[in-house]
């Protein structure tokens, strides 16, 4: 059986790896409550509090979606979305057009920290592109972010449509997600 992940990430439904026991049995998300401080306190981010929140951004999934009642999770998605999962990289993942990196230069800085909820959603919206929760950070990559995104809101505001810019997230209103 697959649970609601798949459609929205992708990959595989199944066991977790590391589990003892292995069992393929989809819970409700709404049962997930698994300690997350370890996870974050590893990673060094915040702006998450439960296990549930770290499943959803991690999947990109901002706000709470609709059908949350009826959305299920795998083991295996479980732990790879949840506390199981890992950064791939000791390299920033701030992507280059927001970060500042060095176009001219072929290495990428190493992280010193996580990327918060926020600066996942600030480089989401900018990029479309998802660096998920805990992904690795340079603190200099931030103060290029935050550039941008002062650039941006003053932009909206000397235009006339700060107002609308403010309450406009078209990405991050109410989502549907399609439940098996």
């Amino acid at each position: 059986m697959s649970c609601s992940f798949l459609d929205i990430v992708g990959g595989v439904c199944g066991a977790e790896e590391r589990a003892r026991h292995p069992s393929t049995q989809t819970v409700s998300l709404s049962s997930c409550s698994k300690d997350i401080r370890s996870h974050k306190r590893f990673l060094q981010f915040s702006g998450v509090e439960t296990e549930i929140e770290l499943i959803l951004a991690k999947s990109g999934i901002f706000v709470k979606p609709v059908n949350f009642s009826e959305m299920t999770v795998c083991p295996l998605h479980r732990s790879s979305l949840g506390i199981g999962w890992r950064r791939a990289s000791r390299l920033c993942s701030v992507p280059q057009d927001v970060s500042g990196h060095k176009k001219e230069s072929e290495r990428v800085p190493a992280a010193e920290r996580g990327i918060s909820l926020q600066h996942s959603i600030h480089i989401f919206e900018l990029t479309k592109n998802l660096v998920p929760v805990g992904s690795g950070k340079r603190l200099q990559c931030l103060f290029s972010l935050y550039a941008r995104i002062n650039i941006r809101i003053t932009s909206h505001f000397t235009q006339g449509t700060w107002r609308e810019s403010q309450t406009s997230y078209p990405y991050f209103k109410s989502l549907h997600c399609r439940v098996k």
